[in-house]
């Protein structure tokens, strides 16, 4: 049977502590249901209806608009700070590139052809290219964390898991809200939204701005006004909802538009091989053979080689078109279409020292059209849950890419533009069997065609690539509720990853422009969910044991200045994760998250250039972005006072441990560029209800308050002679006002 493979005795083991702690704490729940102080009750959309978050049978983290606050959660990337087993950080060449990791998997380059392991969808509509995924997060609604394979009912690159992010909706109640802040290092944004009615009840409108600038963080001498680690972006948001009186339509239309014209990320300089700085035949004149460290005066050269400043300008339109009709009490049909339209010139300090010994631009354009339909109901009296549907989306990206030696074009370079189209058909029931027993069968079929051209610069040498690919990925899930407010579930799944063409191939010779292949993970997950204590105490467990076939790694080939794709044979990831959220008083909040994560290579050959044979590197090779231990957790305490309003204060932190961050993977002993491992603490103390007036409020907020020095994201360059390390946001410190009119929400 089954139940006695090796994968299932480990998976057991993996939630054991979950499964004994969930039943010991539950046999204290109260019958109460309804009371003062409980948790509040959450609902997310992770499967397509509406449900209450501890229902859903799967490990997903939510965050509504108080709990991104109350996290100091201003930007994309900031999600990943109380998600467990989630990484989420900029890489190099700007603030505009949000890369995602869950359970140690994702993709490290934001390249357009190079798709996500981590899907992000926005108001439902998913998005194709990585870049452009970081931003601020302003009037959202919620945002809905899937961690695990979700080929089912996402489908697309969701092999790692999904994020949705929900913006908030038109309603027809008057209301408005300002809101400022001001801080260190010239910071100072603005940002606000007018919601209301514009024809009676059957049309509302929202509109909503946001603006922000800093200074650098890190100053060139060399070039003022040239410093790195700036803000300077704006974006606006129009949304209409449309509820035609009794006739059962929602029609949600949403248009915003992002500008953002920053300087270079700080990269600098990790560690320097002797040969390396033979090779290159000169030393940097600032840095002595050694490591730089926050807080060195110089961050790049001057000037790029073609004049420009080193920074990255990216414009965004987003369009998102939802429309709902309620068929019946059981049934809703719904379809959502979406366009967005990125442009983006970059140009990077490589080498992370004031000689200008390596630079690489880019000019990005990236076009693409989403569509679903969606049809979600019961059936048979309520005894079965359904959802399906069928999606199309299709990209169109190009991309030149210019790559130079002190000054001088090694490459100039290449030219990769691509042509993708995805579609799927996808289906999920939930049987009832009882009232405490659910069996849930699901499957979705997918085809895509990828169409690449490539041409290299340096020998005017061209080709054109088209590959398809289909895959039939199945689910199959137990969950169990032994009592009303405790579950236990497990399930089998299968993730998939279409193959594809080298993103950024070596620019010399058309015999490194090798396709890849599909990637399979099939992945064990088991968990419970439970609320005890009269619902003061909320604890979610979840463990997972994957196998990973075919795994897609890129490897840096230094003397063609470029990269390949290689299909790692297997490996394995397992791990748990906890959640736990408490309320002992009705002004202390307590929140915990821990995960645990071991990924291992079982078989990975390659082919040894000095002798052609395959040689076996899985004991050499690692998992990138895959920190075996990460806790985070808040605590907020409010202080009554007696005159006017409410105070909270909030104390958050999170403990990520090492991981590797390198782009060759050849190297992984090397630590100068990896992220070591760090604490890092927020703070924010608010007061609400501020100078006795409702709805106005007053916060101190400090990221990072004990100024902790880590690195965030680096490069392997040692085939070249050094490495170079981005190193994680200093201490920040602001102020923020704000104020909330008529039934602003």
């Amino acid at each position: 049977m089954f139940l006695s493979t090796p994968r299932w005795n480990q998976l057991v083991r993996t939630v054991f502590l979950g499964t004994i702690l969930g039943p010991m704490a539950v046999a204290a729940e109260d019958s109460v249901d309804e009371y003062e102080g409980q948790i509040e009750l959450v609902i997310v959309t992770a499967e397509k209806r509406e449900q209450p978050l501890q229902d859903v049978p799967l490990a997903v983290s939510s965050f509504a608009t108080e709990d991104l606050q109350r996290l100091v959660v201003n930007e994309t990337v900031d999600i990943g700070k109380y998600v467990p087993g989630m990484v989420f950080y900029n890489t190099t060449g700007g603030n505009n590139r949000g890369v995602s990791f869950i359970r140690g998997i994702g993709q490290w380059d934001s390249h357009p052809a190079n798709s996500g392991r981590v899907a992000m969808y926005i108001d439902g509509i998913y998005l194709g290219n990585q870049t452009g995924m970081a931003g601020t997060l302003y009037d959202i609604e919620r945002v809905e964390v899937l961690r695990g394979p979700q080929g089912t009912l996402y489908g697309r690159n969701t092999i790692g898991g999904a994020i949705n992010v929900i913006s908030k909706k038109p309603s027809g109640e008057p209301g408005s809200s300002l809101e400022v802040r001001g801080g260190e290092q010239g910071y100072f944004e603005a940002r606000g939204h007018l919601n209301g009615p514009i024809a009676g009840e059957a049309l509302a409108g929202r509109l909503v701005f946001q603006h922000a600038i800093r200074d650098g963080l890190v100053e060139n001498e060399l070039a003022a006004g040239d410093d790195a680690e700036d803000l300077d972006r704006w974006s606006m948001r129009a949304a209409l909802r449309w509820l035609p009186p009794d006739s059962g339509l929602v029609a949600d239309y949403v248009f915003e538009r992002s500008e953002f014209d920053e300087g270079d990320s700080a990269d600098r300089l990790g560690a320097v091989v002797d040969r390396g700085w033979v090779r290159l035949g000169r030393l940097p004149r600032t840095v002595e053979l050694g490591p730089s460290r926050p807080g060195d005066p110089f961050f790049n050269s001057d000037r790029a080689p073609d004049g420009s400043r080193f920074g990255a300008d990216m414009t965004l339109d987003f369009h998102a078109l939802s429309v709902g009709w309620g068929v019946t009490p059981d049934l809703e049909l719904k379809s959502i279409t979406g366009w967005r339209d990125m442009e983006l010139r970059n140009m990077n300090d490589v080498d992370g020292t004031d000689v200008l010994a390596f630079s690489a631009g880019s000019v990005v354009t990236h076009e693409q059209i989403y569509q679903e339909l969606q049809a979600v109901g019961t059936a048979i009296g309520g005894a079965v849950d359904y959802a399906a549907g069928a999606s199309f989306f299709n990209e169109k990206f190009e991309t030149a890419q210019n790559n130079f030696f002190f000054g001088r074009p090694v490459n100039l370079g290449r030219q990769v533009d691509g042509d993708n189209d995805a579609s799927g058909v996808y289906g999920q029931a939930s049987i009832h069997v009882s009232a405490k027993l659910a069996l849930t069968v699901g499957a979705r079929y997918t085809e895509e065609t990828k169409k690449q051209f490539v041409e290299l610069f340096t020998n005017r040498d061209s080709a054109d690539f088209t590959a398809d690919f289909d895959n039939f990925s199945p689910m199959f899930r137990v969950n169990w509720d032994w009592r009303e407010s405790a579950m236990a579930y497990v399930s089998w799944s299968k993730g998939y990853q279409a193959g594809g063409f080298p993103a950024r191939p070596p620019a010399t010779s058309r015999a490194f422009l090798v396709p890849y292949d599909e990637e399979i993970l099939s992945a064990w997950d088991a968990g419970i969910k439970a609320q005890f204590l009269q619902r003061r105490v909320q604890l979610n467990v979840a463990g997972y044991y994957y196998d990973y076939k075919d795994q897609q790694i890129s490897n840096y080939i230094a003397e063609a200045n470029g990269f390949t794709i290689d299909n790692a044979g297997k490996s394995r990831i397992r791990g748990i994760e906890f959640e736990l959220r408490a309320t002992p008083t009705d002004r202390l909040d307590l929140i915990l998250n821990a995960a645990w994560n071991n990924g291992k290579f079982l078989e990975y050959t390659q082919t040894d250039p000095a002798t052609g044979r395959d040689v076996d590197v899985s004991e050499e090779r690692v998992h990138l972005r895959s920190p075996r231990h990460m806790v985070s957790g808040s605590v907020r305490y409010s202080f009554p006072l007696a005159t006017a309003g409410e105070l909270w204060a909030t104390l958050n932190s999170r403990y990520v441990g090492a991981q590797y961050s390198n782009v060759n993977p050849n190297a992984p002993a090397i630590r100068s560029y990896s992220p070591n491992s760090h604490t890092v603490w927020d703070l924010r103390v608010q007061l609400d209800d501020a100078f006795g007036r409702e709805g106005t409020w007053f916060a101190f907020v400090g990221q990072n308050i004990t100024d902790k020095k880590y690195i965030d994201f680096g490069i392997d360059l040692t085939t070249l002679g050094w490495t170079t390390a981005r190193w994680g946001l200093p201490r920040l410190l602001w102020a923020e006002f704000g104020m909330r009119f008529g039934h602003a929400r």
